[in-house]
């Protein structure tokens, strides 16, 4: 009895190890926590720690002449507590975490603007590419803009905190505040006659500010609610497809003075993030029966995998029949035997068994007629069809002995030969 209770109790640890090995499997990471206090004060790229967390496309090397990504952003202290500054003067600078997506999602962090002639501080999110800006690539944009208010005289009369949004393009950004929903506004008026109430202020005070973004019922609607020190100040209702995506994040900032702190993304999804598949290399668009067709993926930069369990990308063609062949691992090529359109899928899987694809179409005609050497013309060209009609007849005559008849061309003529 007691060999079998222990063979009992074996088998339950083995099946709750079971259990857990699989819990582990499928579990991803889904808070992304900073709070600077791991740093030494100053300069954040030369601290390998930092840019091993946060990267741009001058730190990850993708960009090889990037610009305004250095000597922006410094770890500082203030009461025992750290920090992040970015004191800019031109366009803009971003930085985005390293490696953390998410499609539905709260993000929050603490600012204060220390300079308000023009500054901002924000999120670009649900973005397709990490090390890219936001008007260069896709994503969506909710910024904080910090403003001195002026009269008509241009006199400086208050201070102000606007919420404003944009979407991100491949070669422009669209403006979306006239969608924006809510009052976005914060305002405080210097009293006349009175002391500035430095508690009221926004220059120099600290914000908390945070960004929710649900899905809604309809094909590719999001709803995007924006709070401030926990207060709802705007929402939008947008679709896009493109940015119905597991995206990247990127802190963002312009024009300022600004310091930041707390920063936190929390991932709402019930399902982690589906791998990544880029194909970096043009495919043939035609190919023909017969002929072995190359695809790419030979070469170490043809492919970019992100997320995937085993590194490895699986390469399927669909045929005009529905057929599906795949082909083995370390095979980059095939020869169609139908004509028609071929579907060429590179498909990765992560550790959760989510998977993702890119499809290409090809169209595959027949193979041409091979070249007879010997061709039999039944019905010859001419080869001088433009010479005159009366230079090309042939006449044949019939001579009788005293009249004859003579066939020319098309003609029939009768005339007499005489003797001599």
């Amino acid at each position: 009895m007691k060999k079998i209770l222990v063979a009992l109790i074996a088998l339950l640890s083995l099946s709750l190890m079971s259990n857990r090995l699989q819990a582990e499997e499928v579990s991803w990471e889904k808070t992304f926590v900073e709070d600077f206090e791991g740093y030494d004060n100053g300069k954040v790229e030369t601290q390998e720690n930092f840019t091993d967390k946060w990267t741009n496309d001058g730190w990850s090397g993708i960009n090889p002449n990037p610009t305004d990504i250095n000597d922006v952003a410094t770890i500082r202290s203030e009461n025992s507590n750290k920090f992040m500054n970015m004191t800019y003067a031109s366009s803009f600078f971003y930085m985005a975490p390293t490696n953390f997506r998410a499609n539905e999602f709260e993000v929050e962090f603490d600012f204060r603007s220390n300079d308000l002639t023009d500054a901002w501080v924000g999120v670009n999110m649900r973005k397709e590419y990490r090390d890219i800006r936001y008007n260069g690539g896709t994503g969506m944009m909710f910024y904080f803009k910090t403003i001195y208010v002026k009269n008509l005289e241009g006199d400086i009369i208050g201070e102000s905190l606007l919420i404003q949004s944009l979407r991100g393009g491949s070669l422009s950004t669209t403006d979306l505040d006239s969608l924006l929903v809510g009052d976005r506004l914060i305002e405080y008026i210097y009293p006349e006659g009175e002391a500035i109430d430095p508690t009221k202020q926004i220059k120099s005070n600290w914000y908390n500010v945070k960004i929710k973004v649900t899905n809604t019922d309809n094909a590719n609607e999001s709803l995007y609610e924006i709070f401030i020190n926990d207060v709802a100040m705007a929402t939008l209702t947008y679709a896009r497809a493109s940015i119905n995506v597991y995206g990247y994040f990127g802190l963002h900032s312009c024009t300022g003075d600004i310091d930041v702190d707390n920063f936190k993304i929390q991932s709402l999804d019930e399902v982690a993030p589906p791998p990544i598949v880029r194909v970096n290399q043009m495919i043939e668009p035609t190919g023909k029966v017969g002929d072995v067709f190359e695809v790419p993926g030979s070469d170490e930069k043809d492919l970019e995998l992100i997320d995937d369990a085993d590194g490895k990308v699986t390469i399927q063609v669909t045929l005009p029949n529905q057929e599906i062949i795949t082909l083995e691992e370390g095979v980059y090529q095939f020869t169609p035997t139908l004509a028609g359109i071929h579907t060429l899928s590179y498909v990765a899987e992560n550790q959760s068994g989510t998977k993702a694809q890119v499809d290409f179409l090809i169209n595959v005609a027949e193979k041409d007629d091979p070249v007879d050497p010997d061709p039999v013309d039944p019905d010859p060209v001419d080869p001088n069809p433009d010479k005159p009609e009366e230079e090309s007849n042939i006449g044949l005559i019939i001579g009788l002995s005293v009249g004859g008849l003579a066939i020319i061309g098309a003609g029939v003529y009768f005339f007499v030969l005489k003797k001599k």
